[in-house]
């Protein structure tokens, strides 16, 4: 599947929630979020481990 025929299947169910700037931004912020606890847990095994990346 190419990104372009993932975004217009994607499409079919936006709906205007999707279009709002705040909504966005707090997707985006909470996709952060996530990756910072990704990466968190990463250093604690290492730490754990005795190696650092």
């Amino acid at each position: 599947m190419t990104g372009n025929n993932y975004q217009s299947k994607a499409m079919r169910t936006a709906t205007l929630k999707c279009f709002d700037p705040a909504n966005a931004a707090l997707g985006l912020t909470g996709e952060a979020g996530e990756k910072r606890g990704v990466r968190l847990a990463e250093l604690h095994y290492h730490a754990a481990a005795g190696s650092f990346k």
